[in-house]
């Protein structure tokens, strides 16, 4: 069994409006420290596989194909026994 951790954010060519808020408000809070934030959405997805090699080609397919819009965001994938 294997736990898939696929962290999901937009391209940085993309502008995300809710980031944009968030950092907006922080602003006017005084937090001046803050640059950038990325917001995104994480799916953790619990698999049976063979292996790790096979448990990560699986976790590519799944972002590629179902979970993750190229054109607009880009996804990182981490994988762990579980």
């Amino acid at each position: 069994m294997y736990l898939l951790n696929l962290n999901v954010v937009y391209l940085e060519s993309v502008v995300n409006p809710e980031a944009e808020r968030v950092k907006e408000a922080l602003k006017r809070q005084g937090e001046d420290q803050v640059k950038d934030i990325k917001i995104g959405r994480t799916y953790q997805v619990e698999l049976e596989a063979d292996s790790e090699e096979a448990a990560q080609a699986y976790g590519h397919a799944l972002a590629e194909g179902l979970l993750v819009n190229k054109a607009m965001e880009d996804y990182t994938l981490s994988i762990e026994e579980a």
